[in-house]
Parts: C-alpha cells; structure tokens; sequence
C-alpha cells in the first residue's frame, strides 16, 4: 500500500538559457534549485528542457535530483518530471526512476503546482524498497 506526503518547496535559483529560437517560439534549457519541506526534506537540482509557444505558456520535461529524505529516511531521490505553464501556474507530474541509501528501492509518483512566485506545492504517493 503506497505512503501518501505533501509538502511544499521553494525555488532558491533559477538559470534559463535559450536554446534555439523560431516562428515565434523557443527552446530553453533551466538549471533549477529548489528546497523541500514537508514528506520529503532536502535540496533539489533540477534541469528542464522547455518550449515556449507565442502567447507565452509551455511545456517541459526534466529530471530532478533530491538529496535529504523522505518520511524521515535519508537518501537521493531521482524523478522524472513532465507539465504545463498556462502562463499563470505550473502543473506537473513526477516518476521516480531512482532512489539511493536508506530509501534505496522506493518507487512512487507525485505532483506539483506553483503559481508565478518563488514557491510551490507538492503530493507524492510512494512505496518504500
């Protein structure tokens, strides 16, 4: 039976670099840090390639890396994430494809939501290893 946590995060950097322009779109790469409270405690590194249509919303795909814990158990998660920019809020979802240490083994999903500003909202479903 899967483990449900919630919790909320915090952007701590931000670097954005276009990575090709046309027809009124373009392609950027995001270098992200965030910070977690809540389930999951730690740091994250996130890179998300991203596509900008030209009224402004978007797509992306990425990976991130925490390192803290979840419930307690200290390791590094590794998650893949996917969502939308309605130009207003971020939607997105996340798998695990890995996890280290005493969280070695744990598979789950999750998602997360922020609205324009430094900090966001998470739920995350999971089943330790």
């Amino acid at each position: 039976m899967a483990t449900h946590v919630e919790g909320n995060f915090e952007n701590k950097g931000w670097d954005e670099q276009t990575v090709s322009e046309f027809d009124g779109t373009k392609i950027t790469h995001a270098r992200v840090r965030q910070t977690f409270a809540g389930g999951i405690t730690g740091d994250a590194d996130i890179d998300w390639q991203m596509y900008y249509r030209p009224d402004g919303t978007a797509s992306f795909v990425g990976l991130a890396k925490i390192t803290g814990a979840v419930d307690g158990r200290n390791g590094t998660l590794v998650v893949t994430s996917n969502g939308e920019f309605d130009g207003k809020e971020v939607r997105g979802d996340w798998v695990v494809v890995g996890a280290t240490a005493e969280i070695d083994g744990l598979t789950g999903t999750g998602t997360f939501a922020a609205p324009m500003g430094p900090s966001g909202t998470y739920s995350f479903d999971y089943e330790a290893g």
